[in-house]
């Protein structure tokens, strides 16, 4: 009885730890960095939108940028999304619609609606892939 109480209890720790600390967006950018560095794909992807909007950190889209594409890489759309958008503006990157294009494309395939919109405008107006209706 014992053991099963030490595995509920951390069972329950970890799911209370994940909720706490799961998002970065308590400001903790230090705590927010090490987790990133750890290749935890939401914190890559929140350390990336503090720099990308100026909080708790000086706005910095090039440093937004790579922690985007580190988020993205590991397949969170909302990462992709938003390295989509970069690269369509030209935002810490020099403007590219081949990479916007394909950016968006991943985030779309998984469902992310603005990506998917995003997407159908690119293909509307031919920007980084042949116009197509």
């Amino acid at each position: 009885m014992k053991m099963l109480q030490k595995i509920c209890f951390v069972l329950l720790l970890g799911t209370f730890s994940s909720v706490y600390g799961g998002d970065c967006w308590d400001g903790d950018v230090d705590d927010c960095r090490v987790r990133a560095e750890y290749r935890d794909v939401r914190a890559q992807f929140y350390l990336g939108w503090m720099y990308y909007k100026g909080l708790g950190v000086d706005q910095d889209y090039k440093e937004a940028v790579k922690w985007f594409k580190k988020s993205a890489e590991q397949g969170y759309a909302n990462a992709q999304y938003n390295l989509g958008v970069l690269y369509e503006d030209g935002q810490g990157v020099r403007k590219d619609y081949k990479q916007a294009f394909k950016w968006y494309r991943k985030a779309a395939e998984q469902g992310y609606a603005n990506a998917q919109f995003n997407l159908g405008f690119m293909y509307d107006h031919g920007q980084g892939v042949r116009k197509d209706y």
